[in-house]
């Protein structure tokens, strides 16, 4: 039964354009620790490390992502997955 005080989610399709990447991730990403107060790496930097990476293919986003988790030493304290999804360009897949 649904809560009084949670929204209701809004669902709204979408289709992907050709290199468009999907990043799913759990927070033990966001969650992380970082920095000399052990600041939560948060989704600010999420989205500022991601847009850094534009134009990439998954296996390089999902390649650098696993590079900033082994940063994280110590404050990586969370199970944490990533997968990405794309749909590839009409030059990818010839």
């Amino acid at each position: 039964m649904p809560s009084r005080n949670r929204p209701s989610p809004v669902v709204r399709p979408q289709r992907p354009h050709p290199g468009d990447i999907l990043l799913l991730y759990t927070d033990g990403l966001t969650e992380a620790r970082t920095g000399e107060n052990d600041d939560l790496y948060g989704y600010d930097a999420l989205q500022s490390f991601a847009t850094d990476l534009a134009p990439a293919r998954p296996r390089s986003l999902i390649d650098a992502f696993i590079g900033l988790l082994a940063g994280f030493g110590d404050g990586l304290d969370d199970d944490t997955a990533l997968l990405a999804l794309s749909r590839p360009r009409p030059s990818d897949t010839a």
